[in-house]
């Protein structure tokens, strides 16, 4: 099964534009960024509500415009009768130090799969540092001057967020879900953290 996963996942990467603003000589690659996305997205574990996650874009880009490399991704999945909002996440990856916990398997040895994962990791030199969720269908991604824009369009039946959403005690639960339409969200990037920094 994780053999079909993973070979549905580089296939996706296949067909994805070759438009990262990597340039030449700069470490990651954009293949090689493709290679550490497919290798982290195969770790996710789908089960019968949430499955075939997929990634949507790549970009390799300056993170802070200060020079710092990083591969920024969104990617999304499937659900059935899920309540929950379904994983669409933009995620940042940032460079592994020596010893960096990040690369190792928890478990090395027990899960053949997870240690050829990370072992990608090691390789490619990158894993991820921070994610957050978007709550609308992902249209467009890209970097610009440091600052990561993320282009999406929220409907009002949307499993990536839930409007009709309650607490454990059945009361209904205030939503944060944006209006219906297209947005376009700012984020800037620190080490472990996405600050959004402005609205549409």
């Amino acid at each position: 099964m994780t053999r079909i996963v993973m070979g549905r996942v580089l296939l996706l990467l296949a067909a994805l534009p070759a438009t990262g603003t990597v340039l030449a000589g700069d470490r990651p690659t954009l293949d090689a960024a493709r290679r550490a996305v497919a290798a982290t997205i195969d770790m996710l574990p789908p089960d019968d509500i949430v499955f075939d996650y997929r990634p949507v874009d790549i970009r390799v880009a300056d993170l802070d415009g200060a020079g710092t490399r990083g591969i920024v991704y969104t990617y999304t999945a499937t659900t059935s009768g899920s309540t929950g909002s379904r994983p669409n996440e933009l995620v940042v990856m940032t460079a592994l130090r020596p010893g960096d916990r990040r690369g190792q398997s928890p478990y090395p040895g027990n899960v053949p799969s997870d240690d050829r994962t990370f072992a990608i990791l090691r390789e490619v030199g990158y894993a991820d540092d921070v994610s957050v969720h978007i709550p609308g269908e992902l249209t467009g991604l890209e970097v610009v001057g440091g600052e990561i824009r993320v282009r999406f369009e929220s409907r009002l039946e949307s499993p990536t967020c839930q409007r009709a959403a309650v607490t454990a005690g059945g009361e209904p639960r205030a939503s944060d879900c944006p209006p219906p339409g297209p947005h376009l969200w700012r984020y800037r990037w620190t080490p472990g953290q996405l600050t959004r920094v402005a609205r549409d």
